[in-house]
């Protein structure tokens, strides 16, 4: 029996920003100040799976967190 997905019980309120394949939340229990995670909605076991245009929204995101905390921190 698979696995329940952890990422996909995240509930939307959590979501700080949200493009059409990805979506970031602040984690909970985090490394470091501000520490973010940006994840794909759709399932692949490695990057390489993504899709091209799955990596640059992945990465399009990851530039507005940056963003965002320089902002706020």
């Amino acid at each position: 029996m698979p696995t329940a997905c952890p990422f996909c019980e995240i509930p939307e309120s959590r979501t700080i920003l949200h493009g059409s394949t990805t979506f970031a939340i602040e984690d909970k229990y985090p490394v470091s100040e501000g520490h973010t995670l940006v994840i794909p909605k759709r399932h692949f076991a490695t990057y390489w799976e993504a899709t091209a245009s799955e990596k640059l929204e992945l990465w399009g995101l990851v530039d507005q967190v940056r963003e965002r905390l320089l902002q706020t921190h």
